[in-house]
């Protein structure tokens, strides 16, 4: 009996350009070096790993320096695990273009080099909706024709490409046959935070991993969690065709289960560290690529010197002084040639010897003084590897200025052009480089000044956000400032002034003459006031006591412009020099000469108790006095008749008469501490109360301008100051633990901190610091420096935290020390240094000199540390310190350099007419353009105005640079929430300037409902059909008539899906439903979308319905795969599928009968006889030549 067996299988012939071969290297492993590891991935041109590849195949350069490769590894090949893969692309808006056509590009690579013979793919798109392109499918001229047929509309919403139906990925992807992938490709974020935890659920529950993929951004959180949490990766901000080819491939080998080959070298040290640069080549190939990684420390040879420099100090002229230091060699060995100095008073030996890796050798520096003069030396270590310089310096203390400046200014030094907001490197030399220099810019040639660090150390600053100042003429200026070849200054002097009773010192200032002036009090018996008038070394002019036969005290003094001096305090005496006390304790003023004589004096108060705290010059030759009163008599004439102590300010006349008084009315006690007059002739001084702490300003004739409260609920403003910038700084005392730095010992007993704050010019806050340590810091004063900065000082019982090296005993009254502290224009720490000796040391008063150093008043009992002539029961100790703040040495750029600006052009936006609750989503081309000759960066770009909330960025984040004469696309989101027109301010901050643009739309109300927004016809046989017979679609919910013009069919699939009837055009009246008769009949196997469009004139035209189906068939076939066929004959496989220059055919005889192998086209008809006659029995190939056909679809028959 004859037996006839046809086994068809259909190919598909056609020209298709695959990716081109590639290499890529990722994962570098640095931990081993100088071994560096990485992993890589090499491509053919059929985008099949090779991995058959050895030491030879590589060229590898780091930094552009030859590296000797020493091992290239690749896993045996396995076969690649069959993957049901799905790609999600995102066609939005933005996505028009290049992002679009990169997407494409590695869309079709995946498509090209998955093996089908194993795997399936799907395509699926989304922007607001989902749509199915193409269900799981091996046959790839279905998967490229969806590819290519991708058009961008709408938003991005990540829920409509994962989970919602019918189009999710995830929905897709769970029917998958093997391997689930998702490869989830999008360039914007979503519209809205999408239901991160829902799909990594689904994800995880269908065994489901999530790539991500980026275009021309960074991935948002959600995209990195779905990839991390599912065993996925994601990949970001990719930029080119290539990339995106390259990203693509590299998922795929993954998810096939490939791993990458690894590369070893061997690499070398370098000098500087930061970012080494790795090129990469495969010669047979001739194909490259480029990474990095960042240095190790164990890569960076360099010498070691032990100290880091060297300061011969005071040394005696003409006599050898020798130092040791120590030079290790680390990471590499090094040979020194020789070490040589720039100054012939500095010598080192010995100047050669070969010094390896972790050895360390000890030389000699010899210094000869010749003179008194300051000299820096540059000493300079010659080697075979990386140049060392080493700085020595000699001096005496006392001189100011070196014969020859060794401060060299070296980056810009001129010519160079910077674009504002840019960032470059200051560089310097000639100076140690653990010293600080200040570092300034001109934009006038050098004719003024503007500060950029006074903290600049390292011989490099790295100059971030270059100012907004377009010139020419700029200059860069280093100077390197008195005492700072020490971290703090030293104690100048200090001098005890006592009579072996208890004297305590409150203020101290210095005077015109150069010398200075205290006041406080002494205890014989009762108090004095006690004053003191010093010369500039601290050796008494004069010294004076006064008051009556009761307590008295001075509180603060100042100098007046007469050479005199006024001081203010309290006086509970009414005899000797003291006159007009109005009952118990008064406030006392009193006006001394030149030379301490009383000129006359005031008792401000009334029958209860007053004092006064601090007194201040006002510039029409007055006074201030801050005060405060128990009275609601004699002079006090503001009181709010309380029986409590009230704040209490008093304007004097030159001769002490009272001008005005005012009390600021609080809740509970209060005084007034600190005052002063500020700039603008008005008046700022500080209160303290039982529960408010304020800062108040008035105007010059007293009258109320504003108030602020200090920081905390429980602090007291000891001191104020205006500051250089026209705002405040406050110091005082604070026990608040809540404030951010306090120090908390977490103990029941809570300390204090020193608590200072800046205000700004109207007394907002710019920032606090609490200062201190884990004990107590308490009272003291603050001032500006001339450098911008602050001195403090205070008292500490701490010895930790911010407190180093105080001298307390083992009592606790004795743990008392002056704690100063130098503080930069921000509030941070420059240096602090305590003062004291094992007894109780108290500070009150500190002020800057004006030779840049600083005197400060307190009391001590020590005899011992730094107190050296203590008297006895307590003495006034003043304490004078070194100047920082003068000029050893200056240098700035040779040339000028420039600073120019970009220039960038926005445009207003109109989003037209948007239906109230939907979202529309649009590209604005060219909104940016630069218009200069510089790079322009985009650092942020957002909204203001009343309706900023229905105004969106889409895509196009910031930050981003557009470069000169280019343009940049950023896509907008309008979403009303509510009817009407809509206007808002685009704000777009560069880096030289602030442009706004608007941005408006309207919101109209919506006119049609859809009634079914998805309508599924479930599963339909391949060629017959399913009717939906009148579907409510659309319905009309205005109050007038709308006339549908025409309805459309739309892709991805729109020839499955067709009307029977209720086409348009039609009227619907209002509250009218238009009803539809729909059909759906597959051509092909698989779930299908397309959509049903309802166009009309007006807002949200065209309405939009999605219809879905499957087609299913009632066989079952396999694919290329007949192992399981019965008869005399098996087909098993074409390959390649589909084919370009020729295709082998695999087939099996069992019997030995005539046998037909022919090709025909789709309709039947015969094209190739590839076959007939009696082969031999058994599993055969026949090879045969494709570009005898012509492009399509063909059947093989055996």
């Amino acid at each position: 009996m004859k037996k006839l067996v046809i086994l068809c299988c259909l190919f598909h012939l056609f020209t298709v350009t695959l990716v081109g071969q590639t290499l890529s290297v990722f994962d570098v492993d640095t931990s081993g070096f100088p071994t560096i590891k990485a992993k890589f991935f090499a491509f053919d041109k059929d985008g099949k790993q090779i991995t058959n590849l050895s030491t030879s195949d590589f060229q590898v350069k780091e930094n552009g320096q030859l590296r000797n490769v020493t091992n290239v590894s690749c896993p045996s090949p396995i076969p690649p695990t069959a993957i049901s893969s799905v790609l999600v692309m995102d066609v939005s808006g933005s996505m028009c273009g290049e992002g679009l056509n990169m997407a494409k590009a590695a869309a079709n690579v995946w498509i090209n080099i998955l093996p089908f013979d194993k795997s399936e793919c799907a395509i699926t798109s989304f922007s607001d909706d989902n749509y199915i392109n193409q269900d799981f499918t091996t046959d790839k001229t279905k998967l490229i024709n969806a590819i290519n047929s991708l058009v961008c509309i709408g938003g991005t919403d990540y829920n409509a490409a994962m989970i919602d139906p019918p189009g999710g990925g995830l929905l897709i992807a769970q029917r998958g046959k093997h391997k689930r992938v998702i490869v989830f490709l999008s360039d914007g974020g979503p519209n809205f935070e999408p239901n991160t935890s829902q799909i990594i659920a689904m994800a995880k529950a269908n065994n489901i991993s999530i790539y991500c993929v980026t275009i021309g951004m960074s991935a948002p959180q959600c995209m990195k969690d779905f990839a991390n949490q599912t065993g996925g990766l994601y990949f970001e901000n990719i930029r080119t065709k290539e990339d995106a080819e390259n990203c693509y491939l590299r998922i795929l080998q993954i998810a096939q289960g490939g791993e990458p080959c690894s590369i070893e070298w061997q690499s070398g040290v370098n000098c500087t560290g930061g970012e080494i640069n790795i090129y990469c080549k495969h010669i047979p190939y001739n194909i490259n690529t480029t990474t990095g990684y960042k240095a190790p420390a164990s890569s960076i040879a360099f010498l070691e010197c032990r100290p880091t420099g060297v300061f011969f100090k005071n040394k005696p002229i003409g006599v050898p002084v020798d130092t040791n230091i120590i030079i290790t060699a680390r990471n590499a060995d090094f040979n020194i040639t020789n070490i040589t100095s720039s100054d012939p008073n500095f010598d080192v030996n010995p100047k050669s010897f070969s010094l390896p890796k972790g050895y360390s050798i000890a030389v000699t520096m010899r210094y000869i003084p010749p003179d008194s003069n300051r000299y820096y030396t540059t000493i300079t270590i010659e080697n075979d590897l990386c140049q060392k310089r080493y700085l020595a310096v000699g001096s005496f203390i006392k001189k100011d200025v070196p014969p020859k400046s060794t401060l060299k200014v070296t980056h810009p030094n001129g010519g160079e052009i910077f674009v504002i907001g840019s960032d470059t490197v200051i560089t310097w030399e000639g100076v140690f480089q653990s010293e600080k220099v200040k570092l300034e810019y001109s934009k006038d040639n050098g004719n003024n000044w503007k500060l950029i660090t006074d903290t600049a150390s390292g011989l490099n600053y790295n100059w971030k956000n270059i100012p907004k100042t377009t010139s020419n003429q700029c200059l860069v200026r280093a100077t390197h400032e008195k005492g700072l070849t020490s971290d703090t200054p030293e104690i100048e002097w200090d001098k005890c002034y006592g009579n072996y009773e208890e004297e305590f010192p409150y203020s101290i200032q210095e005077t015109n003459d150069g010398g200075f002036i205290v006041a406080g009090y002494s205890n014989p018996m009762f108090l004095d006031v006690k004053v003191v008038k010093l010369n500039s070394i601290g050796t008494i002019e004069w010294e004076k006591s006064y008051g009556g036969n009761n307590d008295d005290c001075a509180k603060s003094i100042k100098q007046t412009p007469d050479g005199g001096y006024i001081f203010t305090g309290y006086t509970n005496s009414k005899n000797d020099d003291v006159s007009g006390n109005h009952g118990r304790e008064d406030a006392w003023v009193v006006k001394l000469s030149a030379t301490g004589e009383i000129q006359w004096q005031k008792c401000l108060g009334g029958s209860e108790d007053d004092e006064a705290n601090d007194i201040a010059l006002t510039s029409d030759g007055g006074y201030l006095v801050a005060c405060n009163a128990y009275s609601k008599d004699g002079d006090v004439s503001c009181h709010k008749d309380r029986f409590e102590r009230e704040n209490w300010i008093v304007k004097l006349n030159s001769v002490g008469e009272i001008v005005w008084q005012k009390s600021y009315e609080m809740i509970g006690a209060s005084s007034a501490l600190a005052i002063k007059e500020t700039s603008d002739g008005g008046i700022i001084y500080t209160i303290s109360s039982d529960f408010k702490y304020l800062v108040i300003k008035l105007t010059s004739n007293g009258d109320f301008e504003w108030e602020t409260s200090m920081p905390g609920d429980d602090s007291i403003p000891f001191s104020i100051g205006e500051t250089s910038d026209g705002g405040y700084i406050v110091g005082g005392t604070t026990w608040d633990n809540s404030l951010n730095g306090f120090h908390y010992p977490n103990t029941s007993e809570i300390p204090s901190d020193y608590l200072l704050v800046k205000l700004g010019k109207t007394g907002e806050m710019e920032w606090y610091k609490c200062l201190g340590g884990y004990n107590y810091e308490w009272e003291g004063n603050v001032c500006e420096t001339i450098d911008g900065g602050y001195i403090v000082v205070c008292t500490t019982f701490s010895n930790d935290g911010d407190v180093n090296g105080n001298h307390g005993g083992y009592e606790e009254e004795d743990r008392m020390d002056y704690w100063v502290v130098k503080l930069s224009i921000s509030g941070d720490i420059q240096w602090q240094k305590c003062l004291g000796g094992t007894r109780e040391d108290h500070a009150s008063d500190v002020k800057e000199t004006s030779d840049g150093g600083f005197i400060i008043a307190g009391y001590t009992r020590s005899n011992d540390g730094d107190i050296s002539n203590y008297i006895g029961q307590g003495d006034y100790w003043i304490v004078k310190l070194s100047p920082i703040g003068g000029i050893f040495q200056q240098d700035s750029s040779d040339s000028n350099f420039s600073i120019v600006a970009p220039q960038a052009a926005t445009t207003d936006i109109d989003m037209k007419q948007v239906l109230v609750g939907t979202i529309k989503d649009s590209v604005i081309t060219g909104f940016i353009t630069n218009t200069g000759s510089y790079p322009c960066r985009i650092d942020s770009i957002y909204f203001e105005g009343a309706d900023k909330d229905q105004f969106a960025l889409v895509s196009g984040f910031p930050p981003f640079i557009v470069d000169s004469g280019n343009t940049k696309s950023v896509e907008f989101r309008f979403k009303p929430t509510s009817v009407g027109n809509k206007s808002s301010n685009i704000v777009i901050i560069t880096q030289a300037d602030t442009l706004r643009q608007g941005i408006i739309g309207e919101g109209v109300i919506q006119l049609l409902s859809i009634e079914n927004k998805l309508i599924d016809f479930g599963k339909v046989l391949v060629g017959s059909n399913k009717d939906t017979l009148a579907i409510a679609t659309i319905t009309n919910i205005g109050t007038a008539s709308i006339t549908i013009d025409s309805t459309k069919h739309n892709k991805p699939n729109d020839y499955d899906f067709s009307t029977l009837a209720g086409s348009a055009p039609f009227t619907l009246n209002a509250d009218e439903t238009a009803n539809m008769d729909l059909r759906f009949k597959p051509s092909d196997v698989g779930r299908t979308s397309g959509v049903l469009e309802f166009y009309y004139n007006g807002v949200g035209s065209p309405a939009v319905i999605t219809l879905y189906g499957e087609g299913v068939s009632d066989t079952v076939s396999v694919p290329y795969d007949f192992s399981n066929t019965t008869g005399n004959v098996q087909l098993y496989s074409i390959n390649p599928n589909p084919a370009s220059d020729e295709a082998e055919i695999e087939f099996e005889l069992i019997e030995s009968n005539r046998t037909q192998l022919i090709v025909t086209n789709i309709l039947g008809e015969k094209v190739l006889t590839l076959l007939d006659g009696t082969p031999e029995l058994g599993r055969q190939k026949i090879t045969f030549n494709t570009n005898e056909l012509t492009q399509g679809n063909y059947f093989v028959i055996l």
